[in-house]
């Protein structure tokens, strides 16, 4: 009878959380660094270098933790599936900036929903073990047989960041700025105006507390000008369309235009023309080669022309 009773309590889905702590998916991104570096590499064969196998549970559960600390991206499905370390693993382990590879492991230690919504949930600090179980099982509907498990481990991978509960920031209405904390997303509003297009990813707090800075932002943002919001859905990225072969763009003689850049380029400015569904083309001029937060930055400084370069449909032409 004991027996049916804890197989029943086994088969209960918690809700999602990681199955290992923050250090040791650290330390697995360690491993896989000095295996494939910045490459992607199959799934199967970056769990083996984690010593275990995609196709078992355990090697199913320790890929969804690094998904859930940021600490590794995606690519492909099925057995075309590959794994990469993240920016966010990157900084962590080789910036030589202390203060930044600090916050980065604060924003993989806060990144997983269920880390953030009991962090909301208790922003002076997290309560007794009885009070926080109580909580998992009743509101959020836990499984009783790995609460305490969890737990421990939740308060092993706070600790290991060097906090308690979170570095939460409030201002004196309580509104914005209030509940921002390293890996919530957040809308910056000034003067009224939304300056984001959508939500970005706080990644590190001033020592003072006066400052966010932002995933793809080069300086500080006033925190009294943050709202928390919710985190964008995923949209798959669609293929980019081919280039028009009826229409030709001419490249000036120092620079270089390109579809898949040669090895043999060298460092110069490249022309990327894209052909748009209007049959328009669009000509890119970007220094090759990019480091990967140039990258990030210029997609994020596109993104923010957006609304100044379109035009509605419903728009009237002069």
């Amino acid at each position: 009878m004991a027996s049916a009773e804890q197989d029943r309590k086994k088969q209960h889905r918690s809700p999602a959380y990681p199955s290992l702590g923050i250090k040791a998916a650290l330390d697995f991104a360690g491993t896989i660094y000095e295996h494939e570096k910045r490459t992607a590499a199959p799934v199967s064969v970056v769990a083996e270098h984690c010593g275990t196998d995609i196709k078992s549970s355990k090697g199913l559960r320790l890929i969804a933790a690094m998904k859930q600390y940021g600490l590794v991206s995606e690519e492909g499905n099925g057995e075309d599936r590959q794994v990469k370390l993240s920016d966010r693993a990157l900084d962590i382990l080789l910036s030589d900036d202390e203060s930044k590879k600090k916050a980065a492991i604060k924003a993989a230690a806060y990144a997983p929903p269920l880390h953030r919504k009991i962090l909301d949930k208790y922003p002076s600090g997290l309560p007794s073990d009885a009070t926080l179980k109580l909580y998992l099982l009743r509101e959020l509907d836990f499984n009783d047989a790995y609460v305490d498990r969890f737990i421990k481990q939740f308060r092993n991978t706070l600790a290991f960041t060097g906090t308690a509960s979170g570095d939460i920031i409030a201002d004196k209405d309580g509104k914005k700025g209030a509940q921002v904390r390293i890996g919530s997303f957040v809308q910056w509003i000034s003067d009224g105006v939304e300056q984001f297009a959508t939500p970005q990813e706080v990644e590190g707090i001033s020592e003072d507390g006066q400052w966010a800075f932002i995933v793809g932002e080069n300086t500080g943002v006033p925190m009294a000008e943050l709202e928390v919001a919710e985190q964008p859905a995923i949209v798959s990225k669609t293929p980019n369309p081919p280039p028009n072969p009826h229409r030709s763009v001419s490249a000036p003689k120092d620079t270089v235009q390109v579809g898949i850049l040669p090895r043999d380029v060298g460092s110069k400015i490249v022309e990327l023309p894209i052909a748009l569904p209007s049959l328009q083309v669009a000509v890119l001029k970007v220094p090759y080669p990019l480091s990967e937060i140039d990258f990030k930055t210029l997609t994020n400084t596109l993104s923010s022309f957006e609304h100044s370069l379109t035009k509605r449909t419903d728009e009237k032409s002069e």
